[in-house]
């Protein structure tokens, strides 16, 4: 039986491809509405299942049954009470040890934390894979392979699940010592702030697909091509049914094949002048929220630079280096500087510490500090850049550090650059503009994915003798929809989720900003600035011995024809050790033992 020109088979073939398509098209589509209804479905049947099982137990064991319920009932409140003893008890614990409080417990926050300061270097601590990943996040040559790239790649989104910042315990013992103290640790180098821009198809692709915004774009463009696939199949269907593809024109045209007709040509009209205005919208969101990403990576480079400033400042200042009062004060001016800066992003750097309670761990604050910050956690930030003024201030007033040398206003920008980070998440862009930026470029992909499935010229759908070749003429035009279709929309979808992407600057992504990267900068460039004329005066005065020796020895060699001696001097080890020792082999000493007490 035919209809038309479409034979029996011909009209379950559209079906079954009409409905597949649809099915799978709608579940792509509302894949996460379908994944929820899924998992309550799946929740409700285990849960009757369960309650079957339990009631029929009941039927055929009542008495043992009702004991149950009394020993799971009387198990389980004795282990709430358990709990709650054992929570008690740690707390009671941990209190005792963290404020020094009872007979062991000093000793205890002693040992845990040279266990912990034995661990400062960060390679230690995260182990050998990542330190190799850290090797070649350093290399400064990279090589532009495939292989090469997808390594750097990968090392990179592993750099951001690891803290260098909190791989390490500050303490005042340590900061407190003399530059060539072998015993001093260095707080350890950080990772690199941003990946490299790679310039491989292969690795740029997969850079887009580990982007979730991306990939949830592409699965989209995917559930619209396979709607596209099944409204062709319907549109080849008309024209066929019509006697379409009896002659190269119609001669009795079906009302659905005409339909489909005048609906090509409306669109193609109004596609001719719609095109430009979302293409347009689009261009101007992306640009916005790019020069939005790009200030918020120079601000961070700003709070870092604040910083900066305040370390040389101070560390240069320093009347007396050597009072161990004066590097006291210094490590307490390191610690409230490294607590501005962690709490600057904290909320948008999870390995941080959340609170004020969490930065006693790494020895950031005393527990009394805590207690102060909690009262107004929220402007807790503030005040530590408050406590930072104080130190300067108390610096300057006790003569530790020249007036004139700092900057008054040096910690105010601190504080307005480290104010000006929040205050960009809250400078977006405004909801309406991306609505209806969103709406109107969705409009233009279904109207863009509609055309493309009328565009079926009914004449060319051809059919000779009894074996019809039309059926590849479908089958051509549903896979072209599909690869069309996908590409059409993958291009307006992707291009909008990178708004998504680049909203968050600091989230986890090939692009994301490592925040952690910035805080061991600086956290390792303060300990060098402040500590920088520690023991300075003492490498001055070494110097200068030297060089008296080195032009002594030169006068001396000149004087006596020794020419090739006094040039034996400037390639000696800098005190003139082994050219004397050469001299008093010879036996010509005496008068050069004046030098050798030099």
């Amino acid at each position: 039986m035919t209809t038309g020109g479409a034979t029996d088979g011909d009209t379950w073939l559209v079906v079954a491809l009409c409905t597949s398509q649809t099915v799978v098209g709608v579940c792509v589509l509302a894949r996460a509405h379908v994944r929820a209804f899924w998992a309550r479905c799946s929740g409700t049947v285990s849960g009757l299942f369960h309650r079957e099982i339990h009631d029929l137990l009941s039927i055929l064991s009542p008495q043992s049954s009702g004991a149950h319920r009394t020993r799971s009932r009387k198990t389980r409140v004795d282990s709430f009470a358990r709990d709650d003893d054992e929570n008690a008890m740690k707390r009671k614990r941990s209190l005792s040890k963290e404020s020094g409080f009872g007979g062991s417990g000093g000793n205890s926050i002693s040992k845990r934390d040279r266990d912990r300061e034995e661990r400062v270097h960060f390679d230690n601590l995260v182990g050998e894979v990542f330190s190799k990943q850290k090797e070649l996040l350093h290399s400064n040559v990279i090589k532009h392979t495939v292989i090469a790239e997808r390594e750097f790649v990968t090392a990179y989104r592993a750099s951001l699940r690891n803290s260098t910042f909190t791989s390490h315990v500050r303490s005042e013992q340590n900061f407190v010592r003399n530059n060539d103290d072998a015993s001093l640790r260095v707080p350890p180098k950080g990772t690199p702030e941003r990946a490299m821009y790679t310039i491989k198809a292969v690795t740029l692709l997969n850079v887009l697909w580990h982007s979730k915004p991306v990939a949830h774009a592409v699965k989209d463009a995917c559930g619209l091509a396979f709607l596209a696939g099944a409204a062709a199949s319907a549109v080849w269907y008309a024209h066929i049914a019509s006697g379409a593809s009896r002659t190269l024109v119609p001669i009795r045209p079906h009302t659905a094949s005409k339909l489909i007709v005048v609906v090509e040509k409306s669109l193609a009209e109004v596609l001719v002048g719609y095109r430009f205005f979302p293409a347009f919208l689009l261009l101007g969101l992306l640009t916005y929220i790019v020069e939005r990403w790009r200030d918020f990576l120079t601000n961070c480079h700003t709070v870092q630079a604040r910083l900066h400033d305040i370390g040389v400042a101070v560390g240069a200042a320093i009347v007396d280096p050597s009072s161990l009062r004066v590097r006291k004060k210094l490590y307490t001016l390191y610690r409230y500087m490294n607590v501005a800066h962690a709490k600057t992003y904290a909320s948008v750097c999870a390995a941080l510490p959340q609170s004020s309670q969490a930065c006693i761990a790494y020895r950031l604050l005393t527990d009394e500090e805590v207690n102060i910050l909690e009262a107004v956690e929220n402007k807790s930030r503030d005040v530590v850049i408050t406590w930072i003024g104080a130190v300067i201030e108390d610096l300057i007033r006790s003569n530790d550090v020249r007036e004139l040398s700092i900057h008054s206003m040096l910690v105010p920008e601190l504080r307005g650059i480290c104010a000006r980070h929040m205050d960009l998440f809250t400078r977006n862009m405004p909801n309406v503009w991306f609505a209806t930026c969103h709406v109107i470029v969705n409009y233009l992909v279904i109207l863009q994915t509609l055309y493309l499935s009328v565009q079926l010229d009914p004449a060319q759908v051809i059919e000779s003798g009894e074996t019809s070749d039309h059926r590849e003429v479908l089958f051509t035009y549903v896979f072209c929809n599909w690869v069309f279709s996908f590409m059409l929309a993958s291009t307006y979808w992707v291009a909008s989720s990178m708004v998504e992407v680049l909203a968050t600057p600091f989230g986890y992504g090939d692009d994301a900003y490592n925040a952690d990267a910035l805080l061991a900068s600086t956290d390792r460039m303060l300990f060098a600035s402040l500590r920088a004329k520690f023991n300075l005066d003492a490498a001055d005065e070494g110097a200068r011995r030297r060089n008296a020796r080195r032009r002594w020895w030169r006068a001396t060699m000149e004087y006596k024809g020794e020419k090739h001696l006094a040039r034996s001097f400037d390639h000696d080890d800098g005190d003139g050790k082994s050219a004397l020792s050469s001299l008093d082999k010879n036996g010509d000493i005496g008068f050069f033992d004046v030098v050798k007490q030099l």
